[in-house]
């Protein structure tokens, strides 16, 4: 095949995987610019590293394109021994677990050992090899081309080798000129996707607070008093003058503090030789478990030996779980509803469970720990020099507004609707995602 391009490759027949249009050729890689894999000057001699040269490592191509900045950096001494790397070259990591991440470099520099470097000819825009390397058939290519082993590896000489299709100069930069114009699009869309995302998490978050300030749904004047509930759960329980809601209470609704209706318990810390392999004893919770009001389970959770199987902080249905202890002022507090059966499993030492006295209060008080007033209550008292801590008197001082409980039915049925209208937004934007991003790919 000739490449029509600037130079004649006919002595380089090849077929690519897929038919070109007129003009264009499949060229190696070696013939579309100078292939150099990388190495690391002597670290023992510290006069290679200064401040005048980016040395870049796999990590440093997270940029992609515009990939300027690396964590370390060579001296002018320490450049000249290095394999020296034009502005506009194509780096690729060439092993492990990242193999395939590229990066265009905005700064002349060097590279290490773990990548392999293109420094393009005249006829090949730095642009199009870059998106040549990072498009779907390019990553393919390197991946596939890869040493089968656990560790990856893609050497220079196969490396040198994988086909890429070359336009006409001239075309390579209309080619790009489209690229740019279709991913302004897409990320103008992407932009307004986290943009509604967001919008629609804060419409939940409006909902709920709506429901506790008793504003999501009319009040019933027939309904039952909050107060004959609060008096079955504790026949001796007398409205407190003292405790201060924030805004004013529908009638039939009462304030509380938390410990009046639930129960706390704390869960246990293990020992090292407490734990065994996964299904031989009782899984433990663990911050991590808990994300976005569910709980999760994973393969690398904990489990300890069955003997330490604690009735108490064992999950039952209605429970609420919450994170008591984390360093992440963001993640003090969150919280999940234990809705199914969860067998052999427990709470570790720095969840908390909070357990309704009477199973009719366990819906309606989920809501209120999914709320803003929860979680900016929380974050308040939370603070910890080092570590966010929920003390036990954080919870059970906590007021909460008790509607009656008809009203709470019809609050939780009000809830459920209106979430599967935002649920429904949020994922027809999602699917609008998925097909940006494969015209993106294709």
């Amino acid at each position: 095949m000739k490449c029509k391009v600037t130079i004649d490759m006919s002595h380089y027949p090849k077929e690519g995987p897929w038919e070109l249009p007129e003009g264009w050729a499949w060229c190696r890689l070696d013939e579309l610019g100078e292939v150099i894999t990388g190495t690391t000057p002597s670290k023992g001699d510290t006069s290679n590293y200064g401040n005048d040269y980016p040395f870049y490592k796999p990590t440093d191509l997270e940029n992609g394109i515009n990939t300027t900045l690396a964590g370390d950096n060579l001296s002018a001494e320490g450049y000249e021994k290095a394999r020296k790397l034009p502005i506009n070259s194509v780096l690729v990591t060439c092993i492990g677990a990242t193999i395939g991440k590229t990066g265009l470099i905005r700064r002349a520099g060097s590279c290490n050992q773990q990548i392999n470097a293109v420094i393009p000819l005249p006829f090949v825009v730095p642009e199009y090899l870059y998106y040549c390397c990072v498009s779907g058939y390019g990553q393919d290519a390197i991946i596939s081309n890869a040493s089968a082993t656990t560790l990856p590896i893609l050497n220079k000489s196969r490396f040198s080798e994988l086909l890429f299709p070359l336009p006409p100069i001239q075309e390579q930069q209309r080619i790009l000129e489209a690229i740019n114009h279709y991913m302004a699009i897409i990320e103008g869309v992407d932009d307004k996707r986290i943009k509604l995302i967001k919008l629609s998490d804060a419409s939940k978050t409006k909902i709920l607070d709506l429901a506790i300030h008793g504003k999501l749904v009319p009040q019933d004047h027939s309904d039952e008093p909050a107060i004959e509930l609060l008096k079955r759960i504790n026949p001796n329980f007398k409205p407190s003058d003292n405790l201060h809601y924030e805004g004013d209470l529908p009638n039939g609704w009462q304030a509380v503090n938390l410990g009046q209706v639930v129960d706390i318990v704390s869960g246990t810390s293990y020992q090292k030789s407490d734990i065994v392999s996964s299904g031989e004893g009782i899984r433990i919770l663990r911050g991590g478990n808990i994300q976005n009001g569910r709980i999760l389970l994973f393969d690398d959770d904990v489990y300890v030996q069955r003997y330490l199987a604690n009735e108490r902080n064992a999950l039952r249905y209605g429970d609420i779980v919450i994170v008591a202890s984390t360093g992440s002022h963001e993640l003090i507090g969150k919280a999940a509803q234990v809705d199914t059966s969860y067998s052999n499993t427990q709470i570790g030492a720095f969840l908390r469970i909070i357990r309704p006295k009477v199973f009719e209060l366990a819906d309606y008080l989920s809501i209120i720990f999914q709320s803003g007033y929860y979680k900016n209550h929380i974050r308040d008292v939370a603070k910890g020099t080092n570590i966010n801590n929920i003390k036990s008197a954080y919870l059970t001082d906590f007021i909460v507004p008790i509607p009656p409980l008809e009203e709470q039915r019809k609050i939780l049925q009000r809830i459920n609707a209106l979430f599967v209208i935002v649920d429904q937004i949020t994922d027809s934007i999602n699917d609008t995602k998925q097909v940006l991003d494969g015209l993106d790919n294709s």
